[in-house]
């Protein structure tokens, strides 16, 4: 049963998010760094509503092949690592939520 990890990026419309250095290095490093954990997809998008300017600006969705997985590779030393890469893109505010489907 696969397991999901939702990042989110949090701040205003005004606060800084490099997508280029997101999408061509941070998360290749993330796909690399997890897929021993049973990283099985990683996608990102905006959630930038038109009339918004503060909240959820970010989301990056990670599906794991089990919660076993997930709990594996967040617990893993290059986690730390890539928390620590973070502040190379944004200096938004960000939040994980772990979610497993039910039933």
């Amino acid at each position: 049963m696969a397991a999901f990890l939702m990042i989110r990026y949090n701040g205003t419309r005004w606060d800084e998010f490099d997508e280029k250095y997101y999408a061509e290095k941070h998360l290749p490093q993330v796909k690399e760094a997890w897929k021993t954990f049973g990283l099985e997809q990683l996608r990102y998008f905006s959630a930038i509503e038109p009339e918004g300017t503060q909240g959820t600006l970010w989301i990056c969705e990670c599906r794991f092949a089990t919660p076993e997985a997930l709990k594996q590779a967040l617990a893993a030393p290059v986690s730390t690592a890539l928390i620590g890469d973070i502040k190379n893109f944004t200096n938004m505010g960000c939040t994980m939520d772990t979610l497993e489907p039910i039933g």
